[in-house]
């Protein structure tokens, strides 16, 4: 193969590479929470479902404030059967908007009829939907269902 063509094809291969990181970049939220916090949200939603923490909660955790997240309006526990868990920490709440916050989410679906964005492990970012076009803001998905 001659050289010219090798060179035409890396630089197709290295463009692509690009557009496609550059999308990636562009398409995560726009505020998007730091993960540094999760053994205190651990200790969180431990307390929450009225379990031990081994992650001292009086250190990183008070009610109503979750580090990395803020003050919090609601806060509501679902554990349906052993080893499905769902907990909400909501900053807020909108009526036909869904919630904005984190949840813990194992063995369960992402929180329904919300726009919700994977942070890792069993964490998912919850956003408000857009008016008036009933969308998700960049990087979120509508989770449906509920």
């Amino acid at each position: 193969m001659p050289r010219r063509r090798i060179l035409q094809i890396a630089t197709v291969v290295l463009g692509l590479a690009a557009v496609m990181f550059a999308w990636r970049l562009y398409n995560r939220p726009a505020h998007q929470y730091n993960t540094a916090y999760e053994p205190c949200w651990n200790a969180a939603v431990l307390a929450t479902l009225g379990a031990q923490s081994t992650f001292g909660t009086t250190n990183c955790y008070s009610p109503g404030n979750l580090p990395g997240v803020g003050r919090l309006v609601g806060t509501w526990p679902s554990s349906s059967s052993p080893g499905h868990d769902l907990v909400i920490f909501a900053t807020a709440r909108i009526p036909g908007r869904g919630l904005n916050g984190i949840a813990y989410v194992v063995g369960e679906p992402p929180p329904s009829d919300n726009c919700v964005f994977p942070l890792g492990g069993p964490w998912w970012q919850l956003a408000f939907m857009k008016v008036p076009s009933m969308s998700c803001p960049r990087g979120f998905t509508y989770q449906g269902g509920g």
